[in-house]
């Protein structure tokens, strides 16, 4: 009984970091922007900083969904409006949210688009394709919202552990090979520079760690 429920427990959390794992990256993570930005300029840093940055971030979710439960609140209005003390400051609240939430919709359907142009060979820099598969992207997301949250969990779920196991596989296959020979290849396939290094703690944990999880 107890090994069932502790199986139910973990595959439960799983499920619900699926879920926000699939929610938190966006056009950003695929693109690789995003960690070159906040984590990987900084160097052996990179390796902390996303573990601090996340932890706080987790701290955060948890603290005010325990809030909303333990005040039985079921949904965002009736719990910001208890969190802040002036009206104003939810009705602000909720403009800041929509504009983000706006915000990091298109750069997760304008990185996908890009992913999946780059996937099957296509310019993405071409208007046109660049419209086509933005909107590919859309559908998928319209189909996903349609047959519900139940779907949207299982998609997150899946797509999680491809991700988990794809980064495992490429992370261990670059500590085989040889990491110089590799990053210098790429670059020169792609037309690109490597990011500059920043010998900088401070900024390091003011970009990685505050400005990320802020």
């Amino acid at each position: 009984m107890n090994n069932k429920a502790a199986k139910g427990t973990w595959a439960a959390a799983f499920t619900v970091g699926s879920v926000w794992f699939g929610t938190h990256v966006g056009g950003g993570f695929a693109s690789g922007n995003q960690v070159v930005s906040y984590f990987a300029q900084y160097g052996m840093w990179a390796a902390v900083l996303p573990i601090i940055a996340m932890g706080i971030l987790a701290l955060v979710m948890y603290t005010v969904m325990k809030f909303a439960k333990l005040n039985g609140f079921t949904n965002y209005k009736d719990t910001f409006s208890a969190l802040y003390p002036k009206p104003w400051m939810e009705v602000f609240f909720e403009i800041f949210y929509i504009v983000i939430l706006l915000a990091a919709v298109a750069a997760a359907v304008a990185g996908a688009g890009e992913v999946l142009a780059n996937f099957f060979g296509v310019d993405y820099s071409v208007t046109a394709n660049k419209l086509i598969f933005n909107l590919i992207i859309v559908a998928v997301l319209i189909i996903l919202s349609i047959f519900g949250v139940k779907l949207v969990i299982a998609a997150s779920t899946v797509l999680s552990i491809a991700i988990l196991i794809s980064t495992a596989v490429v992370v261990i296959a670059g500590f085989a090979a040889d990491f110089d020979a590799i990053s210098a290849n790429l670059l020169a396939q792609n037309g690109l520079e490597a990011a500059p290094y920043v010998d900088n703690a401070g900024e390091a944990i003011w970009r990685g760690v505050l400005v990320y999880a802020a």
